[in-house]
């Protein structure tokens, strides 16, 4: 406080003079400003009180009590003031009722209150918040609150929590068969939907094979005819180019997929002959644009797959011009294709639309990819955890080789390393046989070093043949690993100092340009582990060192001392559901557990340490939680996750918060069990220092062979049946001795409606002679034919029949075959006794079965088809008026050579 002009005494703006008044508006904070709290006044008269006692003035005793009175009346009033507005709890504030509070406490809380007055508003704030909680019915919450037993940040989980809680209750309520849902019923559903999406897939690609051999081509005419020409020959074959412009189409729906490079498509594939309706580029980032372009050429659609932080395009042949002209031609087309280091970047450039393929699949261990994932990719790849955390066989270790012996200036080799990269390799040829093995070089030399070592120890014709799984043992430099994985892979560094104890920073092509690029590709070709031969430390590379790459190989020989990486630890992490009370639970049964297993997005819930391998993962929980309502679909969070935690080795126990929520005894008993099994049952595992776990990107193919497996990939020639039918003559029954004369047009009709119904489409002349013998007549003359063009004419009236030309066939009726006429009466081997249609079935079947055909070859096909031996004028017309309809009707295209079925 601070004396004012006037000699009374002031405390912030509250004033202490007898006279002080009471505020007008009670409510507002303000009206602290206006409270009458003299109690100085008081304090100072009861001073003199005692200062004047031993005078015993009953004078100046009477004045002093008459000022402690009057001050003790004002300070009671203002006190009762200020409680009006404050509604405090006497007791709570001074310790004391306000009767028996001592004056020291009293003006000790005062002060403070008067300290804080800034703090009112939020106080009122939080006074209203308290209150409405209580209206809620969360009064629980609020005394908890009030009373410091929770802290304010964790009341919205908890409220969010209890307010779930009640929303159930009350669903429960509403509808009772909720009480019904048992975690083993939806266990029971998910693995039900797991099979059937199994299943699903396998049916897919049946379904996809099954289309495939019902438009394979099995002609033997056209450029079918030329490939089993091929096949037949023994020399004198035609070349690949000339092949595939004779008998392309043939060809490509023979094997609809074509496996080649960009240079083996313009090579081999002649200009404007195939059209592919996609196109996919793999490995993009090391595609030139312009030798792309021929492949894009020929597609519909393209998808172009790359990483433009892999290795890019090798420009060891490419040809800089520095001429003028040219830059001068540069500067005025801008963004030429030639500007572009690979099709990746053009089709970036161009606005194609792209995404980030997120999951990484390679890698069993996220040490193996973390670097990458950090310094390359920000962290976006989405790593599966692994259940072992620490092992001699899994994941990134170094391996300190002897120093100052890399022959710097001379033959760029450090033959001690390579000495012990060999020894490592009979080691790994000896333990683990069953894992395939890669050894990457930061150079050629020293790649030439490793081999002249296995040569020296005799070993080098086994690793040559060391092919586990059917992958070859393979010894390359850092250019050539690209699009290469193994299980294990050795990365010799190799430089490092000299016998003079010479170190630099020069790593050869990883201190060029784009060298961290080429480490990228290097240190992620491993599934299960990467061990880095060294003879150098991060601390032999100068903390400053400008190169990207070089400055990434540091981090790199960091992390793979330390463990440690920016990109954050392998386990722990907040809980991301309400399963909190979970991890509880398993503390007090005595098991050590992790919360949020796993890194980049990709977590388990919970997971519990193994009791005596404490660098392993015995189980993974997972709750319904956030992480599991985040799945996109159903298939991701109740089938791939876990298969892909599964084929890493994880052990996993679902729980349900509905379970959890109605039985929590019993669901805790269930998880107990579930860790104790999970720990026995791990004793009898393989040592995962040498049995990898199973690859979740192991292949589903359904078992055993199938009946198509086994079939060659060419089909031999079919008979005709397999595309033509035996023309098989209608033999009506009438009864006996009825004249045909006599009979009416309404019975003649069910005569006429059944013969065109069994060889529909059939001529006029065709159903009269049947009609005619049916009734013993032996010639059909000129009043039987028009009767029956009646008949038929009648029929067609009423919907039975539907007429083309001559023709008549039965509605919504498709003829799927031609009937073959080689047995046929003599009448039905006339070529205007075949329908229309028909020649059109015959003619889109033959070039179907051929995919391209001359036109004379497609004649001869179509007459063998009908039963000819040969084509006579009549059917050659009639051949080529129905191929000429069919190419108006785009159902044919015609180029300069041959005949095909129309793409659409």
């Amino acid at each position: 406080g601070s004396a004012g002009a006037d000699g009374s005494r002031k405390i912030g703006k509250i004033s202490t003079e007898k006279d002080s008044h009471s505020c007008a508006s009670p409510q507002s904070a303000s009206c602290c400003e206006n409270f009458a709290i003299p109690y100085d006044l008081f304090g100072q008269t009861l001073s003199n009180l005692f200062a004047l006692a031993t005078t015993v003035d009953e004078n100046s005793c009477l004045t002093i009590a008459s000022d402690l009175e009057t001050a003790l009346f004002a300070f009671n009033r203002s006190l009762a003031n200020a409680f009006d507005v404050v509604h405090p709890n006497a007791i709570d504030v001074f310790g004391f009722d306000i009767a028996a509070a001592p004056l020291t406490v009293i003006s000790s809380r005062l002060t403070q209150w008067l300290d804080n007055l800034h703090d009112f508003n939020d106080w009122a704030s939080a006074r209203e918040a308290l209150e409405i909680l209580r209206n809620w019915g969360l009064e629980i919450v609020a005394d908890y609150l009030k009373n410091g037993d929770i802290e304010p940040a964790e009341a919205r989980p908890i409220v969010d929590l209890l307010v779930a809680e009640a929303l159930w209750n009350a669903a429960r309520s509403d509808d009772p068969i909720l009480d019904q849902i048992e975690g083993s019923l939806r266990t029971e559903t998910v693995t039900t939907f797991r099979a059937v999406d199994r299943k699903r897939i396998e049916v897919a690609r049946q379904e996809v094979l099954a289309r495939y051999i019902e438009r394979r081509p099995v002609g033997t005419a056209g450029e079918m005819g030329i490939i089993f020409a091929e096949i037949g020959k023994k020399k004198r074959h035609l070349p690949i180019r000339k092949l595939m412009e004779r008998a392309g189409f043939a060809i490509q729906r023979l094997k609809p997929i074509f496996l080649m490079s960009p240079l083996s498509v313009a090579q081999f594939l002649p200009p404007g002959r195939f059209a592919f309706d996609l196109v996919v580029m793999d490995e993009a980032s090391q595609i030139p644009p312009e030798e792309a372009l021929g492949a894009i050429a020929r597609a519909k659609k393209i998808v172009i797959v790359g990483d433009d932080k892999q290795l890019p395009p090798t420009n060891f042949f490419h040809m800089v011009s520095s001429d003028e002209d040219e830059e001068e031609e540069k500067n005025l087309v801008p963004g030429r294709t030639q500007d572009f280091e690979s099709i990746l970047t053009l089709a970036r450039a161009r606005g194609v639309p792209q995404r980030m393929l997120r999951w990484h699949y390679r890698s069993r261990h996220p040490s193996l990819i973390a670097l990458s994932n950090q310094t390359c990719y920000g962290g976006e790849l989405l790593l599966p955890p692994s259940p072992i955390v620490k092992s001699a066989g899994l994941g990134l270790a170094l391996i300190k080789t002897p120093r100052g012996h890399y022959d710097r200036g001379g033959s760029g080799r450090n033959p001690v390393e390579a000495d012990k990269v060999a020894e490592a390799l009979e080691e790994h040829l000896r333990s683990r046989p069953n894992l395939s093995l890669g050894i990457a070089c930061f150079s050629v030399a020293q790649r030439d070093a490793i081999e002249d070592a296995l040569l020296t120890r005799g070993t080098l014709s086994t690793a040559e043949a060391f092919a586990p799984k059917g992958e070859r043992l393979f010894i390359k430099n850092l250019e050539a690993v690209q699009g290469d994985e193994r299980d294990v892979i050795f990365i010799s560094i190799g430089y490092g100092p000299d016998s003079q104890g010479r170190m630099t920073a020069g790593f050869g092509p990883l201190s060029t340009d784009g060298g961290e690029r080429r480490l990228n590709v290097l240190i992620s070709r491993a599934r299960f582990q990467c061990l880095v031969f060294s003879s150098i430390t991060s601390g032999d590379i100068p903390v400053d060192v400008k190169p990207l790459g070089t400055r990434m190989l540091r981090e790199f020989l960091h992390y793979a001392e330390t463990g440690h990486i920016a990109s954050g630890s392998p386990t722990g992490g907040d809980f991301d559901s309400q399963f909190e009370a979970v991890a509880i639970a398993i503390r007090k049964s005595g098991h050590r557990v992790e919360a949020q297993v796993g890194v980049s997005g990709f977590r388990i819930d919970l997971g519990v340490l193994h009791p005596t391998k404490p660098g392993r993962f015995v189980l993974g929980i997972e709750c319904d939680g956030a992480t599991y309502h985040s799945g996109r679909s159903a298939r991701d969070r109740d089938r791939l996750r876990q298969e892909v935690l599964e084929g890493l080795g994880w052990r996993l126990h679902r729980i349900w918060s509905s379970d959890w929520f109605r039985n929590q005894g019993r669901e805790i008993q269930r998880l107990i069990v579930a860790i104790e099994k999970a720990i026995s049952d791990s004793e009898d595992d393989g040592d995962p220092d040498t049995t990898p776990p199973q690859s979740h990107a192991a292949s589903t193919e359904p078992k055993g062979n199938s009946q198509a497996e086994s079939k060659p990939a060419l089909e031999v020639y079919r008979s005709q049946s397999d595309f033509a039918e035996a023309y098989q003559e209608c033999a009506l029954k009438v009864l006996r001795g009825r004249d045909l004369s006599e009979i009416g047009i309404h019975e003649l009709v069910p005569l006429a409606v059944e013969v065109v119904q069994r060889e529909g489409p059939v001529h006029t002349e065709e159903v009269a002679r049947r009609i005619r013998e049916a009734f013993g007549l032996s010639r059909t003359g000129n009043r039987i034919l028009d009767r029956t063009s009646r008949v038929l004419v009648h029929a067609a009236e009423h919907g039975s029949l539907v007429r083309d030309l001559d023709f008549w066939s039965i509605p919504q009726r498709t003829l799927e075959k031609p009937r073959s006429r080689r047995n046929a009466a003599i009448s039905l081997r006339r070529a205007d006794r075949i329908a229309p249609a028909e020649y059109r079935v015959a003619i889109k079947i033959c070039i179907g079965a051929s995919v391209a055909m001359s036109r004379a070859e497609l004649k001869r096909s179509v007459a063998r088809l009908f039963g000819f031996d040969r084509t006579g004028t009549d059917l050659d017309q009639a051949i080529s008026g129905q191929v000429d309809f069919l190419i108006g009707a785009g159902e044919i295209e015609q180029t300069e050579e041959h005949l095909r079925l129309s793409s659409r």
